[in-house]
């Protein structure tokens, strides 16, 4: 249930041309530069650019590129690589990032950049993101998928039964069972009560006797 880092595409290496991009970049105007940037360099330099560039130089670029050429950079990109952008990046530039790397399925990828955010800003993510179905597809990727479970039991009992039959859709049984347990017993029936007959004996099967015992016994 944890993370594992996926390789990044190779990307190119930095030449003689490149280092003088770098060096001259910051003198060049944005109306100039980001349209260099989508139509000359593409997703694999603009990876390149990305890591070798400061983040409040790089952020200014990123904020006016479409979202699904963000996604297609992050490709290319180990997320530590670009720790100082992402730190600078409002939620509102890297949502959309993940919501398109989400529309092309790239759900290691998001949650490889997930690992990186605040509880704050993951919760900023769950909440605006209103997507229960993703974030199920996201947590079994992440380093630690408790942290996604601690947020989501925060939410309604709708926003939960929502993501209990998400993660029993995905086969995540398991991760449906950790957000049952954090909850009160009344609210693990809520939860309980919306599942198939197969899927609630799944959850269950992950609950120890104890935790089975203490529910029954509220019953």
């Amino acid at each position: 249930m944890t993370s594992s880092a996926l390789t990044p595409r190779p990307r190119p290496a930095v030449g003689p041309l490149f280092r003088i991009l770098l060096s001259v970049q910051r003198f060049i105007p944005l109306f100039i530069k980001v349209p260099f940037v989508t139509h000359v360099l593409g997703p694999r330099r603009t990876a390149t650019l990305a890591v070798h560039t400061p983040g409040p130089l790089m952020l200014p670029v990123t904020q006016r590129l479409a979202p699904d050429f963000n996604a297609d950079v992050t490709l290319y990109l180990a997320p530590q690589e670009i720790r100082d952008l992402l730190d600078h990046m409002p939620n509102d530039v890297w949502i959309a990032i993940a919501r398109a790397l989400m529309d092309k399925g790239k759900y290691e990828i998001t949650a490889g950049f997930a690992d990186l955010l605040t509880e704050n800003e993951i919760r900023a993510f769950i909440v605006t993101l209103n997507d229960p179905e993703g974030v199920m597809h996201i947590a079994p990727h992440l380093a630690d998928p408790e942290r996604v479970v601690n947020i989501a039991r925060r939410f309604s009992n709708t926003y939960l039964v929502k993501l209990g039959k998400a993660a029993c859709a995905g086969g995540n049984h398991a991760i449906a069972a950790r957000v049952c347990l954090g909850v009160s017993p009344d609210r693990q029936r809520v939860i309980l009560d919306a599942l198939s007959a197969a899927d609630r004996d799944k959850v269950l099967s992950h609950y120890s006797a104890v935790e089975r015992r203490d529910m029954d016994e509220t019953t």
